[in-house]
């Protein structure tokens, strides 16, 4: 769950220059982040001891995602000012974002010691016990942030993913509404603006309308999300289309029931051919969607039948069972330094050389395969988008994955999946259970303490009981091909 975003409150300022700390601050609350940093230094370099100009300087840092510079700037500050609760609660935030969630909550408990009427230093330390698997601490921690500061939109998105993590999607759904409030709405705040006059979908009959789904998140999200567009048309809608990224379209295109799929809203006219909308993952509360009313059918994906066969062909190549991989997720996401494991870590599976071991890994990740060191198939070169990894998946008999795009990707096509999941889990992989009522074939293995490699030796064992070692019979008759 996203820590609070950094707070911006006055400043102990130590320095005989008053009015240059408060114009650094009005530049900062405006965006100005240039002219502010120039500010800061300017006052730190002439008073080395100001405390404020430091601080300020670490927030640019976090906000530029800077954290180990940001963790000195404002660990300076607060050894200067120590009873300044917002320098600690952002030096919480530092050590949550560098994947300390122990000193996170440590420097929470300070903040909230100097001042129990911080917002910002309860969401924080919600955030910290979440990283740290104590849900239930992070929710009193959510609702507290809320009671204080009741406008307070990442302490409502915060307080619902806690809520969606119980299973609980009544009282989530219409808090997690919320991230389209948080940071004026990231990216969807500009499809908002062109949609404005473009009614909102809340779940309504849809007789002879035309409704337009936009995505506004992660790949993984609309995936696991597509699985309503089919209920749109069945709902009455005479027209749904999907705007979304350009490495879905493909798979988009193939969904039933979809009639249009476009990677861009640029088009000057098209308002006026829709007659109601709905981000991507708002559409589960259109449909008033339950744990037990989630649409379970899989695979709800279709791949074209010659590009599954050309991808067979190519497999064909390594002996059964054949097992995807994925071990890294995008580095875009907060969470990514918790849900990522090294692929050297899965040297003991790799062992097992009556497995063959296809790598399903994309972006910055995939430099870790080292030509000649790792026993493991690549092609994903080859794949140019969702569409092609979908039909190489296709083709396995087993998909390993930590919580990414694959995954969902796996389970949406029905493939079974395991999915490797961090500590502090992930709303729709719930806590403990090690199913889920998203995907019918996923089995979960949890982190718990001790890092990965207790849970590289439990999907071990499981290997060897879902893929046994061939008697000596069998081998002779593989070996003379009888």
């Amino acid at each position: 769950m996203p820590a609070d975003r950094t707070a911006i409150g006055s400043t102990a300022a130590v320095a005989a220059t008053p009015q240059a700390i408060e114009l650094a601050l009005e530049h900062h609350r405006a965006g100005r982040l240039e002219v502010a940093q120039a500010l800061y230094r300017s006052i730190a370099e002439a008073d080395p001891a100001h405390a404020g100009a430091l601080h300020g300087l670490g927030l640019i840092a976090l906000q530029r995602e800077d954290y180990a510079g940001a963790l000195d700037l404002i660990e300076d500050a607060l050894r200067l000012d120590p009873s300044n609760a917002i320098f600690a609660s952002n030096l919480a935030t530092a050590y949550q974002r560098l994947g300390s969630p122990e000193r996170a909550r440590e420097y929470s408990e300070c903040a909230l010691r100097l001042d129990p009427t911080l917002a910002a230093a309860h969401n924080n330390l919600g955030h910290a016990l979440g990283s740290l698997g104590d849900n239930a601490g992070a929710q009193a921690c959510y609702r507290s942030a809320l009671e204080l500061e009741p406008s307070s939109h990442q302490a409502r998105l915060n307080l619902a993913l806690s809520t969606l993590m119980r299973g609980d999607y009544a009282a989530g759904l219409p808090l997690y509404e919320a991230r389209l409030d948080v940071g004026s709405g990231g990216g969807a705040r500009p499809l908002l603006a062109k949609l404005e006059r473009v009614a909102r979908w809340h779940g309504e009959a849809l007789a002879g309308k035309r409704i337009l789904v936009w995505t506004e998140q992660g790949l993984g999200d609309t995936i696991m999300m597509m699985r309503y567009l089919p209920l749109l048309k069945e709902k009455g809608a005479s027209r749904v289309a999907v705007c979304c990224e350009p490495e879905l379209v493909r798979l988009v295109r193939h969904v039933p029931c979809v009639d249009e799929v476009f990677s861009s809203l640029d088009s000057a006219d098209w308002p006026s051919r829709f007659d109601l909308h709905s981000p991507m993952m708002s559409v589960p509360l259109g449909f008033g969607t339950a744990s037990d009313t989630i649409p379970r059918r899989t695979p709800y994906l279709n791949v074209p039948e010659p590009l599954v066969r050309t991808w067979a062909e190519t497999l064909s190549a390594l002996p059964s069972p054949r097992i995807g991989l994925v071990w890294a997720g995008g580095k875009q996401s907060e969470a990514d330094a918790d849900r990522s494991i090294a692929l050297a870590s899965f040297a003991p599976l790799l062992a097992r050389r009556r497995m063959s071991f296809v790598a399903l890994q994309k972006g910055p990740g995939a430099s870790q395969l080292v030509r000649g060191r790792h026993r493991i198939a690549h092609w994903m070169d080859a794949c140019e988008d969702l569409l092609d990894t979908a039909a190489l998946i296709c083709g396995l008999d087993l998909v390993i994955s930590v919580d990414t795009a694959v995954a969902h990707l796996a389970g949406a096509l029905g493939k079974p999946l395991w999915l490797l999941n961090r500590r502090s889990s992930e709303w729709r992989w719930m806590l403990e259970r090690s199913d889920s009522p998203w995907y019918p074939t996923v089995r979960i293995f949890r982190q718990r303490a001790g890092g990965w490699a207790p849970v590289i030796d439990e999907v071990g064992a499981a290997l060897d009981v879902r893929f046994p070692r061939p008697t000596l019979a069998g081998r002779v008759r593989r070996f003379f091909g009888g």
